[in-house]
């Protein structure tokens, strides 16, 4: 079961482990997100700030959530996870990938920074 979500430019987007799914995305045999995961990535985000506009990658943030967490996530429940809690989404028209754009204040991200690297 993947989940749906609306950007701020109110696309509606199916959600599954990977991301966003197209018709152009291989996603994994089992679709479904696990709870487990999206109430990890609620907790994390509990703690942060919205910002506008979006501008960091749901692919990165997860890194982020992860080293916070001390376990894996999939991308498909930090973008379920983040809309829930009311941050907004962004997918800029022509953009492709499988990940979105989180409005999140900087601060927030650098405390649990893993240093890899991305912005």
């Amino acid at each position: 079961m993947s989940h749906t979500v609306t950007t701020n430019e109110q696309q509606k987007l199916q959600i599954g482990p990977l991301g966003i799914v197209t018709s152009n995305t291989v996603d994994d045999v089992d679709t479904r997100i696990p709870q487990k995961e999206i109430d990890l990535c609620r907790q994390w985000l509990s703690r942060a700030t919205v910002a506008h506009p979006p501008q960091f990658s749901s692919f990165w943030v997860k890194h982020v959530v992860e080293n916070w967490a001390g376990q894996k996530i999939c991308n498909g429940a930090l973008i379920v996870a983040a809309y829930q809690a009311g941050f907004e989404i962004a997918k800029p028209a022509g953009e492709s990938g499988v990940s979105v754009t989180l409005g999140l204040d900087a601060t927030d991200l650098r405390e649990f920074d893993c240093g890899c690297g991305h912005p």
